[in-house]
């Protein structure tokens, strides 16, 4: 992915940002979602840290990880680790990527330029979200720079084609379709009048303008970058407008703003490079979106802001993972936070996973603030590795974890097609039928 042209963004490798003093006592995403809630006013916070409905899906992804044990192989510490993986012919030095989330902008000024700047130096991708506040030729990928690009279809083909059409022109190569589309209510936006705060009419967002008031520094960023922090520069319609965050979520609901299988058929004949399905939480679902001609999949509830009670994808990734052929990249995201959540995700059958909330939180304080969270994260890894006593991430299998009697993992995958996976099928002791 090379362009010529000048220097990439990616050159730009010095923080923008004074780091925050705070940041050096940050030890873990707790921390880091402390700090981002004494930063960022209330309705910005919850955007990001909440969920849909009562929030029962948000705490099920994170107890999923709780309730896999850890087996180590004691006396085997190795000398070195290494968390390089390779995922559809990217080199990346940690198995974990950052995933699309909009609104970056809302959350610090520098928004999604910050994120890539991070994701470059820890040397890990960053999907670019769709609905960010940057234009995907400001964030051109090259060669030091792996950058995917998410792409919706809310407005329709008319929309999203122009859409995936100049991201390929930029120079993205691997696309990444969200199929689990977010419809449902979330309880504190409403609470927190984020509608009527997007709204424009200064009456109804009048009751909810304290809490902006009451993040002064937060809210100079903001006026300062108001235009760009509420824009949509890659949602555009053939007019050439752009449509707005209330326009989107009224096209979100519309029959045509959600994909659906017959369209990969259609993003096939414009997309000449990976593609890769986001949101799938059945196996059926997975052999059909292999069937539909993807290289990868995203095992995803969406951290549980689509649908409140889905069922954790930790807990679904097992069946998954063992219905789709070994070529087919296998990822996880919803609910990681901490390097042993990693280890239990390609453990159970990912190549890797993807944090959200997380680093869009650590956005809170800027570029520095994403980079310490992918620092602690990389470190706690490094060390979860060692003391398992592996030297590397290809190393781990289900023998290095246990989980709970009623996952009943066994006999789910045991009903499946074998498919090719074999680290992962022999783990779970099954043979591979020729």
């Amino acid at each position: 992915m090379v362009h010529g042209g000048g220097a990439s963004w990616s050159s730009q490798t010095n923080f923008q940002e004074k780091i925050d003093p705070a940041l050096h006592r940050v030890a873990s995403f707790d921390d880091i979602r402390n700090l981002a809630r004494r930063r960022l006013p209330r309705v910005i916070f919850d955007f990001v840290d909440g969920a849909a409905g009562a929030e029962q899906t948000l705490r099920a992804n994170r107890e999923a990880f709780q309730s896999v044990g850890l087996r180590p192989r004691q006396a085997s510490a190795p000398l070195s680790t290494d968390l390089s993986v390779e995922i559809l012919g990217q080199k990346l030095k940690m198995p974990i990527l950052l995933a699309p989330c909009g609104s970056a902008r809302t959350v610090h000024p520098s928004g999604e330029h910050a994120i890539a700047r991070a994701a470059a130096r820890a040397g890990t991708v960053y999907v670019v979200p769709h609905l960010g506040g940057t234009h995907c030729d400001d964030l051109r990928p090259d060669e030091s720079s792996p950058l995917w690009y998410q792409i919706y279809k809310y407005g329709g083909r008319e929309v999203s084609e122009p859409a995936v059409r100049r991201a390929w022109g930029a120079g993205y190569r691997t696309l990444v379709v969200t199929i689990d589309n977010a419809r449902t209510v979330r309880e504190r936006d409403v609470r927190n009048g984020l509608g009527p705060l997007l709204s424009g009419k200064r009456m109804k967002a009048l009751p909810y303008m304290g809490q902006l008031l009451a993040k002064p520094k937060w809210l100079m960023g903001f006026m300062r970058d108001s235009k760009g922090a509420i824009s949509t520069p890659n949602a555009i319609r053939p007019d050439g407008s752009t449509m707005t965050f209330l326009e989107l979520a009224a096209a979100a609901a519309k029959p045509d703003g959600a994909f659906r299988w017959a369209d990969f058929t259609w993003l096939r004949q414009i997309w000449p490079g990976p593609i890769v399905a986001k949101g799938i939480l059945t196996a059926d679902d997975a052999r059909r979106a292999v069937d539909c001609g993807v290289e990868g999949i995203i095992v995803s509830n969406h951290g549980g802001r689509t649908l409140d009670g889905l069922e954790p994808t930790l807990r679904v990734l097992p069946e998954i993972a063992s219905a789709v052929p070994g070529n087919i990249a296998v990822l996880l995201d919803s609910g990681v936070r901490r390097g042993p959540d990693v280890i239990k995700a390609i453990c159970l059958g990912a190549h890797a996973v993807l944090i959200g909330r997380a680093y869009m939180l650590a956005l809170s304080c800027g570029e520095p603030g994403v980079s310490r969270m992918l620092s602690l994260l990389e470190t706690d890894l490094k060390h979860s590795l060692a003391t398992l006593g592996c030297s590397s991430v290809t190393e781990l299998n289900r023998d290095f974890v246990r989980t709970p009697a009623d996952w009943d993992i066994e006999s789910q995958v045991r009903s499946l097609r074998p498919a090719g996976r074999g680290h992962l099928a022999s783990s779970f002791g099954i043979q591979q039928s020729q």
